[in-house]
């Protein structure tokens, strides 16, 4: 009793108080939590899920550990001020650390043979400081019925005290309260890089509005202000730049240190660091559905969501535990039975007591549910590169996925056309030779800077990065919507007459000769050609060829996935000889081209098995790669559901189950690697638990080793698992992203030039 003030004195009067009381909220909601994972329904389920078809709502069980018994108990334990006593040291690292000096000190004194009383009351302080919230929690959960692994420790020590071994109990306890506090800290280490992301948005920012500058909360923009940006600045929403370019970064979210160029009609996610120049840019999200407030609580909704492993053991501990407190009271009264020990230590033999105390603490699960740290920690390490999950059971649903299908415009290829190929002929014929080629870029470019359609934007762009072109005045100019346009420029102080646009709109006033034997041209193009585009200037008839551009890295990650599933496809609705085209180039040798929204779901479902989300069970599933809203449907079928961010569309995004930033195709190699790490590491874990609760159990029951260095074996292999999970969090496919990003890095350096005969960037 007098210990017991001395302690309450204590945490009244110092500061070691004022630290408890800051993290008592974060405490209690951590208790409340393991309640309900340990907790049953009315009718006797695990771990506080849906019951009988109920939903998971707040409130929608009725939960045995708020009976009658328990409501009493903690309004007694909170009348007399025990409650607040054991939130202030429950979890609390300076409690353990002073509790563990207390026991050394003891024990010098003890071995000195002086101050034996002294020796006596540091152990009895070092054994109030730990067992006080052990206590109050021991009694808590005997009321409500529920046996777990606190349980089990507390009555060992409790037991260690009643047998006049109050040095081992308080040992015990504190060991298992350091351990607990570790794994907390470790548990916090995992998911530190994931809610970080939930702290990189800025708080406000700097809205424009004609000549003025306001700054304002970001919750208080709306979509369609104006927000400016200035170098070294983060992006406070998702917008477009209407206004200014300059090169940017997301090095921070996706890992990825390539800058990127950033100018007007582009797309500049929330968190984007503007690395010089300044930016307009109109607001698209508002601070709830922006690009970083999505990341961090996809993020933190995967951590919070429980694997199968961890489901498993949830209500795999509270059966086991009581088979241990089983056991260890039938060792207790059967051990002097049948083996004839006895019940107390005698001439240094352990007794049955003991022994049955040291089973209760080497079995406890301890190691075995810090296994799946893990999968927080894999989740982690891959927000930290841009590859955002759901939920922690997709590193789980990968590993059963032996197809991987890919959308191929925007998945594969970037979504933006390139030219290809310039052909140009006169009234003599088709020119091969190249002739007029860069003039006939530099009209086109000109013309066509007013238009916004992706033809056009590919004509203005490869105009602008070219060099060597001659200058281009545009004096007329007309539109007509759908077919083309009309201008009159200036070309080497010469007036020429441009018309460009659609093949039957340029080619009906020509010659029909010539006009026929442009058609023979654009029919034999058209099957290599993802789109065209034709000018006449003066006559003169020049084709414009384009392909989608794919994606640089692409060919790399299909090879690397090709060592994780047994098949790679290509589900597109594009025609069979552009999807052959893109396919022969990135390495894939099954294509299904031109497919609808339909007949791709259809391909899906056929794949897992299923005629819906049914598929997630299956054995072999695939998975699907994808951004637009034709592959929504597709995407919500497949085991595992992957997007591209970027371009994605809002069906797309509710769809997927995996997200990549900045539409980083490189990184599925990791994913993959990653998945394989996490569950080659959980397994180690596992295999590591049952040796050392083996290594602990046996020696305990055959009464080699006592209670002291039991505990010491236990709790050491609780924090070898947890320091075995954190392997996670290292990056296991460094070689593939440093050569994927050696060959962005060289793209990215790359000049257009015209090149004779063909024009190519």
């Amino acid at each position: 009793c007098g210990a017991g003030m001395a302690v309450a004195w204590t945490t009244r009067t110092t500061r070691f108080h004022v630290l408890a009381r800051r993290n008592e909220e974060v405490r209690r909601t951590r208790k409340v939590q393991e309640r309900r994972r340990n907790a049953k329904c009315r009718h006797g389920k695990n771990g506080g899920g849906p019951c009988c078809g109920e939903s998971q709502a707040e409130g929608s069980h009725d939960v045995r550990s708020n009976n009658v018994a328990q409501r009493t108990w903690r309004t007694c334990a909170r009348t007399v001020g025990l409650e607040k006593m054991a939130d202030a040291l429950d979890d609390n690292l300076m409690a353990v650390g002073a509790s563990a000096l207390l026991l050394g000190g003891s024990t010098i004194l003890g071995s000195a043979g002086t101050a034996t009383k002294l020796a006596q009351a540091c152990v009895s302080v070092a054994f109030a400081l730990v067992a006080v919230p052990a206590f109050v929690e021991l009694v808590d959960d005997l009321l409500g019925l529920n046996v777990n692994i606190h349980v089990l420790m507390t009555l060992g020590a409790f037991a260690s005290l009643l047998l006049g071994n109050a040095s081992e109990g308080a040992l015990l306890l504190v060991l298992f309260s350091g351990s607990h506090v570790a794994e907390h800290k470790l548990t916090d280490r995992a998911a530190r890089d994931a809610s970080e992301l939930q702290k990189l948005s800025p708080e406000v920012a700097l809205r424009v509005r004609g000549e003025a500058e306001e700054t304002v909360r970001v919750q208080d923009v709306q979509v369609g202000d104006v927000v400016l940006v200035r170098a070294g600045e983060l992006a406070p929403l998702d917008g477009r730049v209407v206004r200014g370019e300059c090169l940017a970064t997301m090095e921070h979210i996706t890992g990825e240190a390539t800058p990127f160029h950033v100018q007007v009609g582009d797309f500049v996610p929330a968190g984007s660091i503007a690395l010089d120049g300044r930016l307009l840019v109109e607001v698209t999200a508002s601070a709830d559905a922006s690009t970083l407030e999505r990341i961090g609580s996809m993020t933190m909704e995967s951590i919070r969501s429980r694997p199968k492993l961890k489901m498993w053991l949830d209500g795999f501990g509270e059966v086991y535990s009581k088979l241990v407190l089983v056991a260890a009271l039938a060792l207790m009264m059967l051990g002097p039975l049948v083996l004839g020990w006895r019940y107390l230590p005698h001439n240094g033999v352990p007794g049955s007591v003991n022994r049955s105390l040291g089973l209760m603490v080497a079995a406890a699960p301890c190691s075995l549910s810090v296994t799946p740290l893990a999968y927080i920690a894999a989740i982690s390490a891959l927000a930290r590169r841009g590859v955002i999950l759901r939920s922690s059971r997709v590193l789980d649903a990968l590993l059963s996925c032996d197809t991987i299908a890919f959308d191929k415009t925007g998945t594969l290829t970037t979504g933006a056309l390139k030219l290809d190929s310039v052909k140009q002929w006169g009234s003599g014929g088709l020119d091969r030779n190249g002739a007029g080629q860069a003039e006939a870029v530099a009209i086109a470019g000109a013309v066509e800077q007013y238009a916004v359609h992706p033809i056009a934007q590919a004509l203005v762009t490869y105009a602008r990065e070219a060099k060597g072109l001659p200058k281009v005045e545009v004096d007329t100019f007309s539109s007509e919507p759908g077919q083309g346009l009309v201008a009159q420029v200036v070309v080497n102080n010469r007036s020429r007459e441009v018309k460009i646009g659609r093949v039957e709109f340029v080619l009906r006033d020509l010659e029909p000769e010539q006009a026929r034997a442009a058609e023979l041209e654009v029919e034999e193009m058209k099957k290599k050609a993802t789109a065209m585009a034709v000018m006449t200037v003066d006559g003169e008839v020049t084709l414009f060829c384009f392909q989608d551009q794919v994606r640089p890295q692409a060919q790399d990650v299909i090879h690397a996935l090709k060592s994780y599933f047994s098949k790679v496809t290509m589900l597109t609705g594009d025609r069979k000889v552009n999807a052959d085209s893109v396919a022969k180039e990135v390495g894939i040798h099954e294509i299904y081209a031109e497919l609808t929204p339909e007949a791709k779901l259809e391909y899906v479902q056929k794949a897992v098995g299923n005629n819906g989300n049914q598929g997630r069970k299956q054995t072999n599933g695939l998975a699907m790669v994808g951004e637009g809203m034709n592959d929504a449907p597709a995407l919500a079928a497949s085991t595992v559901g992957i997007v591209l961010a970027d371009r994605a569309s809002a069906a797309s995004m509710v769809a997927g189950d995996v997200i990549l930033l900045g539409d980083a195709v490189e990184t599925l190699p990791l994913l993959l690697s990653k998945a394989r790490q996490t569950r080659r590491v959980v397994s180690q874990g596992v295999l590591f638990a049952l040796f050392f609760i083996f290594a602990a159990s046996i020696p305990a029951v055959m009464g080699t080793i006592p209670l002291w260095l039991t505990v010491v074996i236990h709790e050491g292999g609780t924090l070898a698992v947890c320091l075995n999970a954190l392997r996670t969090l290292k990056n296991p496919a460094e070689r593939t992203q440093t050569i994927v990003a050696r060959r962005r890095i060289q793209e990215a350096h790359r000049t257009p030039a015209l090149a004779s005969g063909a024009a190519s960037a």
